[in-house]
């Protein structure tokens, strides 16, 4: 491991210099496919998100995901 650690901010990145509405899209699907994946896979968040009253079909938004609870 280097020190310092290399920045996570890359300016050069496509994504970076890319219209915010069509970030937001990105970051909504890639959000939408790992919470399918979870859903599908874990029965420890999808106990939790039923119980929330909430599955990958309610998360249509990014504003959505402020239903899902937090698990720490």
């Amino acid at each position: 491991m280097t020190w310092p650690p290399e920045p996570r901010f890359r300016p050069d990145a496509p994504e970076e210099r890319m219209d915010p509405a069509r970030r937001a899209e990105l970051v909504l699907a890639k959000l939408q496919g790992q919470v399918a994946y979870c859903w599908e896979r874990s029965p420890f968040y999808r106990r939790r998100w039923e119980e929330a009253g909430v599955s990958p079909a309610t998360l249509r938004t990014l504003a959505d995901l402020a239903r899902f609870p937090l698990v720490f």
